[in-house]
């Protein structure tokens, strides 16, 4: 089984890790409600983003991600995303 854990940043202090089954590592870099770096196509930047938010949150803005307070070593891609604010 292939696993992705990811490092969800909003502010350091509301930080956190979470992991999903699967490769996700498309979603590296990615922050919602952030517009792309130079040179990332717009329109995949948007459904990356839509994408990431639907895995984070519920239709009322709730975390529906299980947050994990280290890292484990039971992984096999890492991602580092989150929200612009």
């Amino acid at each position: 089984m292939v696993k992705t854990l990811f490092l969800f940043e909003v502010l350091p202090e509301e930080s956190f890790f979470f992991e999903l089954e699967g490769d996700y590592s498309r979603l590296q870099g990615i922050l919602i409600n952030s517009d792309p770096e130079d040179g990332f196509d717009p329109k995949l930047y948007e459904k990356l983003s839509q994408e990431l938010n639907e895995i984070v949150y519920d239709a009322n803005g709730r975390y529906k991600v299980t947050q994990i307070d280290k890292p484990t070593k039971d992984w096999d891609h890492f991602v580092k995303c989150g929200f612009a604010l």
